[in-house]
């Protein structure tokens, strides 16, 4: 059944949201697979990070959010489409006029279609076929080099299907293309391998064929919901409802905030598994320039929801979004920050220019005469950059780091030892 999204939210958003593809649910809500699901699936092995950190299943996690088009920020740095950049100035930092769905009825919704968009998404059928595909390219390249068109012809397939079992090659450092004549060639240590090693060594470098089929499966019973898609979740009233109701469906929830309902969070019905309080500034000045509030008094609500960080029963993570020439600076102001609140952990992940992030960014920058790439390195920084600044904070907070992934450019800071807390959360 088609959803029926809220009248009173601008058709231009909506048509903006469908491009993108994010997947409507109800009259507010919505998810989107994200990047790491559908790698976890397509080679049984690769996750984001926060499966490294905390344990949570890649190919298990609903991505969504209750409170798809509402926010009473709008940060710079989002990836998400805002109103603002299709030149909507409506308000939209408040569900209040809103018909709400029922949050049970909601978390059954949504666990319907993250089935539904997986199943559109894969079969055991293409995914067997990507399997044998990366496996024929690997026996070819221990023979010879070839181009990628040649690949195309050799097999017979869509350029789309060559190309998607080459990038999962690529990035599992089996093979490299070579320009100008767009080469595709084996890795040095593979090249003395035999004739006939190709199953071997996508087993062993991207990923066997049973745990693409377990992950796959596995894939259509969620277990966990993380609440952060777009919008500020909080905003929607049926929050703590929605949790519990997850919790009661066996999943376990993170909960993704920018901190601007305190009240809210100090009165839910149910506390999530993990709350998530994103924190993008170290002091005033930065939150009004970078995270734009909507709201009146925005910074004074952060403030709010730091100092009551540690009333919550639930385990609790600080994540500032790092991102260059924005927000890396006043260390003392992040440190503080983090001390008054004690959170279990605190993460520091580098900025990504991708989404509406990118096409904002462009607007202002290539007047300027930068390309898209300097822009990127403009903005983004990397992983030596996020672990020095992380470990700068965390000597101020009090906070060691206990696990990084640089491919996410993301630094895992806590004091979990002292406090009896597993990293892992069991679901």
């Amino acid at each position: 059944m088609k959803p029926v999204i809220a009248s009173n939210v601008p058709s231009e958003l909506i048509r903006a949201y469908v491009k993108k593809g994010y997947w409507f649910v109800g009259k507010h809500s919505g998810l989107k697979p994200c990047r790491w699901l559908s790698e976890k699936i397509w080679t049984g092995r690769r996750s984001c990070y926060k499966e490294r950190f905390y344990g949570i299943g890649s190919h298990q996690c609903i991505q969504c959010t209750p409170a798809l088009f509402w926010c009473t920020q709008r940060c710079r740095f989002c990836w998400r489409v805002e109103p603002s950049d299709l030149g909507i100035y409506q308000d939209l930092s408040t569900m209040d006029n809103f018909d709400i769905d029922d949050p049970k009825e909601l978390a059954d919704k949504l666990i319907e279609k993250q089935e539904e968009v997986i199943l559109r998404k894969f079969s055991l059928k293409k995914l067997r076929k990507n399997y044998e595909l990366m496996v024929d390219i690997v026996d070819l390249l221990l023979k010879r080099e070839i181009t990628f068109y040649s690949l195309v012809e050799r097999f017979g397939v869509s350029v789309r299907k060559v190309r998607k079992a080459i990038v999962l090659l690529n990035e599992a450092d089996v093979i490299q293309r070579k320009k100008p004549d767009n080469r595709v060639v084996l890795r040095e240590s593979f090249r003395e391998m035999d004739r006939g090693e190709g199953e071997r060594i996508v087993e062993e470098n991207v990923g066997s064929w049973n745990d693409i089929e377990r992950c796959f499966l596995e894939a259509l019973k969620p277990k966990h919901a993380a609440i952060s898609l777009a919008g500020e979740p909080t905003l929607y009233p049926g929050i703590g409802g929605l949790i519990e109701a997850f919790h009661m469906r066996g999943l376990s929830t993170f909960l993704v905030t920018n901190g601007t309902n305190p009240q809210v969070l100090n009165s839910l019905d149910e506390e999530p598994t993990q709350l998530y309080l994103t924190l993008a500034a170290p002091n005033y000045e930065t939150y009004r320039r970078v995270c734009r509030p909507v709201i009146k008094d925005g910074w004074g609500r952060l403030q709010e929801t730091i100092e009551t960080l540690k009333t919550h029963s639930c385990r609790k993570c600080i994540r500032i979004t790092a991102v260059k020439r924005m927000n890396l600076h006043d260390l003392d102001g992040y440190g503080r920050l983090i001390k008054k609140a004690e959170p279990d952990f605190f993460e520091v992940k580098g900025f990504t220019y991708v989404g509406a992030a990118q096409e904002r960014l462009q607007k202002k920058h290539m007047k300027e005469g930068m390309t898209k790439l300097q822009i990127r390195h403009h903005f983004e920084p990397t992983h030596e950059e996020i672990r020095e600044f992380a470990e700068k904070i965390g000597d101020i907070a009090g906070y060691p780091v206990v696990n990084e992934v640089p491919v996410s450019r993301a630094v895992l800071l806590s004091n979990w030892p002292k406090k009896g807390l597993k990293l892992k959360i069991e679901t």
